[in-house]
């Protein structure tokens, strides 16, 4: 069993695709069961981020790659084009990577790692995680420590909340009197809020759907908090914006952008928005004096101490390279498991059949004797059965190790058993 990805990220499409295909949370339990359902799909994690959409998945047993393929393209709906698959290894080192940071749009961000892991924990609610899910998951999770622990990628890493406030800080440089309107209170509207208030931003406003919730961000750095409902009249005053909601549909439009600039007398206004799905509706654009930003557009920004982090993506592609090793050993002993345990099964058996035998002719032992000789008998066996055991192991998953399988089944006759 192999784990297989099918995915879109920043790379292979762009944010108005990725808004499109973008899974509510609240549909991923949903949508990983349907997957399994099909009843040629094992396992299923679904993650949905604002820079990817992917399917982690498992074939059923006898169930081929392409077919998982076909079917996981069915459930979402999306256009071949900008849909990237990957098997095997390269799906595992894929799942590595983006953990750790490495496949981000901001290489180092921090928020990613959360969000595999909530849709791990979310496929596990759901009941759609087995072995191979389990375990190439939670390795993914351990090189992610490690490289945030023992590489430089973490010191210079910024979140696309933090680089949507670093695009107002690069269009204005001094924030200090540049009225600002932060729309949207959630994860990326709180780190857009402190990299705003570590370079100065003093006349912020912050407008969130739950009133109470923007006001507590706003309090946590001296600024004021502002109605959802008021947004139009705001737009009309501030000269730059930014976006983070998880809104389902566009929280600023082209028409509230327009009748704002009439009433600016088309002073600049900047609109950057950092959500999937966008916040900001595309045609706002088009408008005189409006220069719209999204999530798209921040990477360049991103650049900020690229050398640092570049250099320390060379560190952690290193230790992705240890942790995938250590997961290929495990699928080789997974797949030698089997016959392995088949094989110490039986011999074991047979010890201590024979070891019965000895004791009724030696009816003088007491029971820690008797004991002592059933053990001896275990352990002879494992120590006959070692280097048998070690080449099934160090060969599974290839030409060699099908073969060598064969015959330990055959020579200890182990498909009788098994028939």
């Amino acid at each position: 069993m192999k784990l297989i990805v099918i995915g879109m990220n920043h790379r292979s499409v762009g944010v108005e695709l990725r808004e499109v295909y973008a899974v509510p949370s609240d549909d991923i339990s949903d949508l990983c069961t349907g997957l399994v359902r099909t009843e040629r799909i094992a396992e299923a994690v679904v993650l949905s981020t604002c820079n990817r959409v992917e399917f982690y998945l498992v074939p059923a047993d006898g169930v081929s790659d392409q077919e998982v393929i076909r079917i996981a393209k069915s459930k979402f709906g999306a256009p071949a084009k900008g849909l990237y698959s990957l098997v095997g290894m390269d799906a595992v080192q894929h799942l590595f990577r983006v953990s750790s940071s490495l496949d981000s749009l901001v290489v180092g961000e921090a928020q990613i790692l959360g969000q595999v892991k909530e849709a791990f924990s979310q496929a596990e609610q759901a009941g759609t995680v087995g072995a191979v899910i389990r375990a190439a998951f939670t390795r993914s999770f351990k090189a992610a420590k490690r490289i945030r622990t023992d590489t430089e990628i973490a010191r210079s890493a910024v979140s696309v909340g933090h680089v949507g406030a670093e695009l107002a800080r690069q269009i204005f440089g001094d924030l200090s009197s540049v009225q600002v309107l932060l729309v949207g209170a959630g994860k990326m509207g709180v780190l857009a809020a402190q990299h705003l208030s570590h370079h100065g931003a003093k006349k912020v406003l912050v407008a969130n759907r739950t009133f109470d919730r923007g006001r507590d961000l706003a309090e946590r750095y001296g600024w004021s908090a502002s109605s959802y409902d008021d947004i139009p009249l705001l737009l009309q005053a501030v000269d730059v914006v930014i976006c983070s909601t998880g809104a389902p549909q566009h929280v600023i439009t082209y028409d509230m952008v327009r009748t704002a600039v009439s009433a600016r007398r088309y002073r600049p206004l900047f609109l950057i928005d950092i959500a999937v799905p966008r916040d900001i509706e595309g045609r706002c654009c088009d408008v005189r004096d409006v220069y719209l930003y999204n999530i798209d557009d921040l990477e360049e920004v991103s650049r900020t101490n690229i050398e640092v982090r570049v250099e320390a993506a060379r560190r952690a592609d290193d230790l992705l390279s240890n942790e995938l090793q250590a997961y290929q050993r495990w699928l080789r002993e997974r797949e030698a498991a089997p016959t392995i345990r088949r094989l110490r099964e039986k011999q074991i058996e047979l010890a201590h059949y024979e070891a019965e035998r000895t004791l009724k002719r030696l009816p003088e032992l007491d029971d820690d004797a008797q004991a002592a000789i059933h053990k001896l008998a275990e352990v002879m066996v494992s120590r006959m059965l070692h280097g048998p055991m070690k080449m099934l192991k160090q060969n599974a998953g290839t030409p060699r190790g099908d073969d060598l399988s064969l015959v330990v089944r055959e020579m200890f006759a182990l498909e009788e058993e098994d028939d």
